[in-house]
């Protein structure tokens, strides 16, 4: 009976040990410290990103066009930013501008599809269907 109790004192004791501990390292931070980890930029680049689809969502092209652009003015390499940019001029009947960007994601990430497809409608909704044709076989050789 003895034993029993030792044991139960020692698990007792470890538990609480853990939990003093756990409450010590989460006072481990200074005062001052900020609440979040997350920049400001970083902050503004994900609430730009979610204007933009919605805006690209209800038809509001331009729109998601200058949120996309900020995106990339705070993040110049953001492949997502890029790649909605691109999407975005293609619904603005700029299709080069939005073909310019998605060559370079593709040659930047050659095994990603998404880009390959992308690049495609980009063609066809443009009407240059002999492009779009031999982009599709391509996904398709590739596959």
């Amino acid at each position: 009976m003895e034993n029993v109790r030792d044991s139960a004192a020692t698990a007792i004791h470890a538990v609480v040990t853990c939990l003093v501990l756990m409450l010590l390292s989460a006072c481990a931070l200074p005062k001052d410290s900020p609440k979040s980890f997350v920049s400001d930029r970083e902050l503004l680049a994900a609430q730009l990103a979610d204007q933009g689809k919605a805006d690209y969502s209800t038809g509001r092209y331009l729109d998601a066009e200058g949120k996309y652009r900020q995106i990339l003015y705070l993040f110049p390499e953001s492949d997502h930013a890029q790649f909605n940019l691109a999407v975005t001029l293609g619904k603005l009947n700029r299709p080069s501008e939005g073909e310019a960007l998605l060559r370079k994601l593709v040659e930047a990430h050659p095994q990603d599809p998404k880009f390959k497809v992308a690049l495609a409608v980009l063609y066809y909704e443009a009407g240059n269907f002999d492009s779009a044709r031999r982009s599709y076989e391509e996904i398709l050789n590739d596959a």
